[in-house]
């Protein structure tokens, strides 16, 4: 698994109103999961959580990891697909 950590995630980064963002992406993430097993069905929904977390008691700064999870496939991992 960290063989496949990007060596690029600095320009993956994006400065934005309030902060700075990453973003893999939905399609990136479900058409990497699904390249090693195919979808069950031909349509899928997808819940979205959003939770935010200080990186320090007592700390102002935070950090809010986008999540999704396809509810079709209960066994299918929550993958993260952002993180402000």
């Amino acid at each position: 698994m960290l063989m496949e950590t990007s060596t690029t995630i600095d320009q993956e980064i994006r400065t934005v109103p309030g902060g700075e963002f990453w973003y893999k992406g939905i399609e990136n993430k479900l058409n990497s999961y699904f390249q090693s097993k195919a979808p069950s069905t031909h349509f899928i929904s997808i819940q979205h959580s959003i939770n935010g977390l200080p990186l320090q008691r007592g700390g102002l700064m935070q950090i809010w990891p986008v999540l999704m999870k396809v509810e079709e496939m209960p066994d299918a991992p929550n993958m993260k697909i952002g993180i402000f």
